[in-house]
């Protein structure tokens, strides 16, 4: 497939066809990491991280930990 350098400010970019950001789940505001490689540009997308509060809300609101779980433990 081929697409062309743009200017966009003081940067050059390119577009990415609907196709390929489909296939990868790449969207706005997705986090992607370049590098070059033997003259190549190689775009790879990065996982979410995630943020505790985040991970926190994605809980059931019955949810129970495990009941071996302690907090009173002392190797901490």
């Amino acid at each position: 497939m081929k697409t062309t350098v743009n200017k966009w400010g003081n940067s050059l970019a390119i577009r990415l066809p609907k196709s390929i950001t489909e296939k990868i789940d790449l969207h706005e505001g997705s986090v992607i990491e370049l590098s070059e490689l033997e003259n190549r540009i190689l775009i790879k997308k990065r996982s979410r991280i995630y943020s505790l509060e985040e991970i926190v809300k994605s809980y059931s609101k019955d949810y129970q930990p495990d009941s071996d779980w302690s907090t009173t433990d002392s190797t901490f």
